[in-house]
């Protein structure tokens, strides 16, 4: 098993204008998600998991909250997440707060 690789603070940054341009806060990229994020507290999913050849490249990057970052693993990517809904989602959560 490879190591992933390390998001630079650049592309982290870019991944958030890109998507959220100056906001300081917003809710989660995934739709039906309901946590807010902000430009210090979010984690960057990849769509396509690294493990399954996804590139460490702004296209394949997302603004995500923790949760569903660690709920999707590389089980899901980013868009088959926003596909489901949230009930089942919440059976898939690996976390204690859903």
């Amino acid at each position: 098993m490879t190591k992933k690789q390390h998001i630079p603070k650049a592309l982290r940054e870019q991944c958030w204008v890109q998507n959220f341009g100056e906001k300081f806060k917003h809710s989660c990229f995934i739709g039906w998600c309901s946590n807010t994020i902000n430009v210090f507290d979010f984690h960057v999913g990849h769509n396509i998991p690294e493990s399954k050849g996804g590139k460490l490249c702004l296209e394949n990057l997302k603004p995500i909250c923790s949760r569903c970052n660690q709920s999707m693993g590389s089980q899901y990517t980013i868009t088959e997440w926003l596909k489901l809904d949230r009930n089942t989602n919440q059976k898939q959560c690996c976390c204690i707060i859903c």
